[in-house]
Parts: C-alpha cells; structure tokens; sequence
C-alpha cells in the first residue's frame, strides 16, 4: 500500500513553525524553573543561617566565665551621628541574673576614646531575653568593645 496523500507546502510550514514555537516555549519553560529551582536551593540554606546569627566574639570581653548568660546579638550601625551598638542577652537558666556592662569606644587604632563609661547592670529575668542600646557621637570613634561580668572581678 502506497501513501498517496499530498501534504501543501504552506501546511508543512505552518506544522515547522508551530513545532518551533512550542520548542522554544518548552525551553523558555525549563529555563524559568531552573531558575525558580536555582533560587530555591540558595534562599534555603540562607534561612537555616538566619535562624542561628553569629557574633563577633572579638568585641566581647568577659571578666568572668558565664555558663547561663550568652550574648546572642550584636551589632553596630554608623550614622551621621555617630555608632549605635545593639546587643542582646539571653539567660538560660531559670534564677533571675544580674550582668554588668560597659562600653569602650575605640578609635581606628584601637585606642579607647573619651571618658571610661561606668558599669552598668541589667537584669535579667529567668529563662528570657533582654537587649540595650549604645550611642556615641564621638567622632573619633569608629569601633568598640563591650565588657561583661557578673560583678565579682572588677
């Protein structure tokens, strides 16, 4: 058996160009979800990062060790009118603590400037969270050290 059908030339055309046309729909296709999939795979481990933010230990100084009080935030913005210094505590045990603190600002050779800052307390309730916020408007200034203690060795 012979195919005796006759395909018009136009219709073969038309068939190519459609076939084209959806090929290139499909890769326009593939293209768009593997980007999705691409900024799906780097934004995950991003919010795994977010959840368990580092602090710089260098800014820290203990004057004793501290089993139940951990510095879990800290941070600095500089502005026009001067360092803003955010830092949060978290208390895990169950008994209320009291923490002592103070600032030194530091200029860019890591001098002290200004006057020393007296100690300050907080307190801390059991098992909770508190945060504070410094400011200097110290030109020279440009970075800082937060000392911490318990109160027993200063």
């Amino acid at each position: 058996m012979k195919n005796n059908r006759v395909i018009p030339v136009t219709n073969v055309s038309e068939q190519l160009s459609s076939f084209t046309l959806g090929l290139k729909r499909a890769r326009q296709q593939l293209r768009t979800a593997g980007y999705v999939t691409l900024l799906f795979l780097l934004a995950v481990p991003a919010c795994y990062a977010q959840g368990a933010p580092s602090v710089d230990t260098s800014k820290i100084e203990y004057y004793e060790a501290m089993s139940s009080v951990t510095v879990t935030s800290l941070s600095s913005v500089t502005s026009i009118r001067g360092i803003t210094v955010s830092v949060a505590f978290a208390n895990s045990s169950s008994q209320n603590q009291n923490i002592y603190y103070r600032i030194v600002w530091l200029d860019q050779a890591g001098n002290a400037v200004g006057s020393r800052m007296p100690w300050n307390v907080l307190a801390i309730g059991g098992n909770s969270d508190r945060s504070i916020s410094l400011t200097t408007n110290d030109p020279s200034a440009s970075t800082y050290r937060i000392q911490i203690s318990l109160g027993r060795n200063f």
